[in-house]
C-alpha cells in the first residue's frame, strides 16, 4: 500500500475531540480536520463535557482551547494526564 494511502487510512480511522467554548472555532477546526481526511470528530463546549467524551468515546487526539471559563485548557490537560484521578 502506498504511503499516501496508509496516511489516509490512518486519518480516516482517527477519533479527534475538539474542546473549545467558542462554537465557530469548533466548527472551523472540525472542517479543517474533515478536509484532511479525519472522519470522526467529537466536540465539547467546555472542559467537563470534554472529560465526559474522553471517558465515553476514547478519542485518539484531543485539541483543547487554553483559555476557557471554568475548567481551562491547562487544568483540563493536567486532569487527563493524571492517572490517579483520571482513568
Amino acid at each position: 500500500m502506498p504511503i499516501n494511502m496508509k496516511i489516509a487510512a490512518r486519518l480516516a480511522s482517527t477519533k479527534v475531540l475538539v474542546v473549545d467554548d467558542e462554537y465557530y472555532m469548533r466548527k472551523v477546526v472540525r472542517t479543517l480536520l474533515m478536509g484532511i481526511g479525519v472522519r470522526t470528530v467529537y466536540d465539547a463546549a467546555d472542559g467537563p463535557a470534554g472529560l465526559d467524551i474522553i471517558r465515553s468515546r476514547g478519542p485518539d487526539v484531543v485539541i483543547v482551547d487554553w483559555q476557557m471559563p471554568g475548567l481551562d485548557g491547562g487544568s483540563f490537560v493536567r486532569m487527563v494526564r493524571s492517572p490517579d484521578t483520571f482513568p
